[in-house]
């Protein structure tokens, strides 16, 4: 019996019980720092992408809003003069809302009427009116043989 209990013993010290390469903790230390790069890795792509896809998304938002303004405004990327923000033109559930753009334009149209949509700007035309005042003599007339 006492050789069972000293065989019990003397097992805890034998090489079969000491840590191999690559199989002890040291390996699990490199292979989890590895795979944690690799998450991380994977967490940055997956970020860009997002990101992409919000820009995306952004802009089309924007283009909306704009053709939406574009029955109101002369111009429609005349929407952003007053700071409007595409984020503040959607509703609780991240759709574009035509109320807010109606406000937005409403805004715009307050402080610059000038902008409105139709609205017949004059175009100025020389033949409405005279100088005025008559012209210096120049070298021209000097070679035309006129009098200076």
């Amino acid at each position: 019996m006492t050789t069972t209990a000293t065989t019990v013993t003397s097992t805890e010290n034998t090489p079969e019980n000491t840590t191999e390469p690559g199989t002890g903790s040291e390996e699990t230390g490199k292979t989890g720092n590895a795979e944690a790069a690799k998450y991380r890795t994977r967490l940055r792509e997956v970020e860009t992408e997002r990101d992409t896809v919000s820009e995306r998304l952004t802009g089309y938002q924007r283009r909306e809003a704009e053709r939406l303004a574009a029955d109101k405004l002369s111009r429609p990327g005349d929407l952003w003069l007053d700071g409007a923000e595409v984020g503040g033109l959607l509703d609780d559930e991240g759709r574009l809302d035509e109320e807010k753009v109606a406000a937005a334009v409403a805004g715009v149209l307050d402080g610059r009427p000038q902008l409105e949509a139709g609205r017949v700007r004059p175009r100025p035309d020389a033949a409405q009116g005279g100088s005025g005042a008559p012209q210096a003599p120049g070298w021209g007339d000097v070679l035309q043989g006129r009098k200076v």
